[in-house]
């Protein structure tokens, strides 16, 4: 399987735990959910942009979407996708309850990430 597709499946496997619909999480992330099918299917590929904004809202690390395996300590990557978890818990911090949730699954990610 080539990196492009492996990259889709992750990227697919979040949304689908998550019980969202292409366009449920294409209005959370603020792009066209023709875009997230394009990239689900392999398509096109997935932009720095978009996932950091997979990062951001799904709590997890750019390598994890990338590879799919989680960075084993906080080297320069790891404190910047730190740096990009906490800016989105600041605006996350005054949500719904349903968001309020994500920020502590972001926190948590946060200290695995502090202490592998």
């Amino acid at each position: 399987m080539d990196q492009k597709k492996e990259i889709a499946d992750r990227l697919k496997n979040l949304r689908t735990k998550k019980g969202l619909t292409q366009k449920d999480l294409a209005k959370k992330l603020d792009v066209s959910n023709t875009l997230i099918c394009k990239v689900e299917t392999g398509e096109v590929n997935a932009s720095d942009f978009l996932l950091k904004a997979y990062r951001n809202y799904f709590g997890v690390s750019l390598s994890f979407l990338r590879t799919g395996k989680e960075p084993t300590g906080l080297d320069e990557d790891s404190l910047d996708e730190l740096c990009g978890l906490l800016k989105y818990c600041d605006k996350k911090l005054e949500q719904t309850e349903e968001d309020i949730e994500e920020t502590r699954t972001i926190i948590k990610k946060i200290f695995e990430l502090m202490n592998p």
